[in-house]
């Protein structure tokens, strides 16, 4: 037979008469005209339900606001002030900023908030930290976004004055800004030194070599003024001029009339046509910028090149003994300051994983290759025309930590460690233990030392840097004083 499951009202009644049978049993009396067991219940699941509130509460006060004993905290800070202190065996001392804070104790958490009544209940030091050091360290810059450039905008005649300012970060290419074009040159001077600057790269030139300007069609074009700067963190490359060719002149090993040794000859392929000089020991195939080069400077008494066949070119030594492998392959267009004010050299690290090297590109624009939110700082040190760099712009609330090294890429100077703020100021770190300390637990990615080495210099942090007391401390004298009306700067 089978089972007869229990209803919900054979339920109900079973309760019931089992409350009727403890009401009887309390109460001595069956009839339930009051029923105190129920608000018994009742007030315990009220109270149950009050406590668990207050518990609640006080579990998320105790998180948003919490009221910690000062204990054995290596860094604690006034809740009422901010003020930080770092524990020096049983003494706490008031540190002058949180990167101190984090080198003496070793420790990158961030600081215990406690109350000044406890803080009064310990035993106080005197001030401890490095002057001058960060006060937050906000988090670093990837490896895709650690990409630098240098820019200067430049001012037409009559004045051809520059200021320079350094950018970390992705830029932005749009408004008129754009990568230099293969055909396109910045033809630019600095103390009474010229350059050509082109394909991430500069030359010096010789304005007063005829051979030099009319080879690369600079005849008549003023140069525009660059900084020091911006030349620096441009690869240099063996100037471009004339190359001395031994034995011009003498019998050519190539017997076709009118051909000797420096002289160009040319030879047609079924796309394009190939330039090579010859030498006493066969031919070295070149451009056209240095086939002009050669002509202008020693043509060897021939008005138009001569052309060869390609099995005369087959049939001599290819050789590579003249250095001109770095000039460029043909005169381009000079861009002028009216043209783009703003030029720019912008650094991308190599990749191990592609095994890409470090590459340098040259930007050009009329306004800086930032988005119009992108605001850069400027620096206490800023003079204008002067040598020192005028505003920097790192990304707000990120830092860069990095190890320099050469336009080139690695040079093993991986013990250079240094901490770049969005304020654009660099600071030196002594080891990586010393990085570890500050927060930095990345890996420092590579950046080129001709830009970062312009930033305006921090003092070094370190252990022993921090671990300084001070009693007081007097004015920085190199400071600028600012006007709250205006937020100019004056020396102060």
């Amino acid at each position: 037979m089978a089972r007869q499951p229990t209803t919900r009202l054979q339920v109900s009644g079973y309760r019931f008469l089992v409350r009727r049978m403890e009401h009887a049993l309390v109460r001595r009396d069956v009839r339930m005209i009051h029923d105190p067991m129920r608000a018994q219940s009742s007030s315990l699941m009220v109270g149950i339900v009050l406590a668990t509130v207050v518990v609640a509460g006080c579990a998320i006060l105790a998180f948003f606001r919490p009221n910690m004993p000062l204990g054995d905290q290596p860094i604690v800070m006034a809740k009422d002030t901010g003020a930080v202190y770092v524990r020096i065996q049983d003494t706490l001392h008031p540190a002058l900023n949180l990167a101190s804070a984090r080198l003496i104790s070793g420790n990158n958490e961030n600081p215990k908030p406690v109350k000044d009544s406890e803080l009064a209940k310990a035993r106080r030091g005197p001030l401890v930290g490095i002057p001058g050091a960060p006060a937050s360290i906000p988090a670093p810059l990837t490896g895709d976004d650690t990409i630098w450039t240098v820019c200067d905008v430049a001012t037409p005649p009559p004045s051809s004055t520059v200021t320079s300012t350094v950018i970390a970060g992705k830029v932005t290419l749009e408004n008129g800004n754009q990568e230099m074009p293969k055909d396109r040159y910045a033809l630019a001077t600095v103390n009474s030194q010229i350059y050509l600057l082109y394909d991430g790269k500069r030359a010096a030139v010789d304005l007063a070599n005829p051979a030099v300007t009319r080879a690369l069609r600079l005849e008549g074009v003023t140069p525009r003024p660059i900084s020091m700067s911006v030349l620096n963190a441009i690869p240099e490359v063996p100037a471009i001029a004339p190359p001395p060719i031994p034995d011009a002149g003498g019998p050519s090993p190539i017997t076709t009339a009118g051909v000797r040794v420096g002289s160009v000859i040319k030879m047609s392929r079924a796309d394009s046509a190939e330039y090579y000089v010859v030498l006493s020991g066969g031919v070295q195939r070149v451009n056209e910028v240095t086939a002009d080069l050669i002509r202008f400077s020693d043509s060897q008494g021939a008005q138009d090149i001569v052309a060869v066949a390609p099995d005369v070119i087959s049939g001599h030594p290819s050789l590579n003994q003249l250095a001109v492998q770095t000039f460029p392959d043909r005169a381009g267009k000079i861009v002028d300051v009216p043209e783009k004010s703003v030029l720019c050299s912008s650094w991308k690290p190599g990749q191990e994983k592609t095994q890409e090297h470090a590459t340098t590109k040259l930007l050009m624009g009329n306004s800086l290759p930032l988005k119009t939110d992108q605001v850069p700082v400027v620096l206490a040190q800023a003079d204008k025309e002067g040598p020192d760099v005028d505003t920097a712009y790192i990304p707000p609330a990120r830092s860069a930590f990095i190890r320099s090294t050469g336009l080139g890429g690695d040079t093993g100077r991986a013990e250079s460690l240094y901490l770049i703020l969005d304020t654009g100021v660099r600071f030196g770190i002594g080891n990586l233990e010393a990085a570890k300390s500050l927060g930095l637990t990345v890996e420092p990615v590579p950046a080129p030392w001709p830009v970062v080495g312009l930033l305006p210099s921090g003092p070094r942090l370190s252990k022993e840097d921090a671990l300084v007391v001070h009693d007081g401390m007097p004015p920085d004298k190199t400071g600028l004083a600012i006007n709250p009306s205006t937020s100019s700067t004056a020396p102060a």
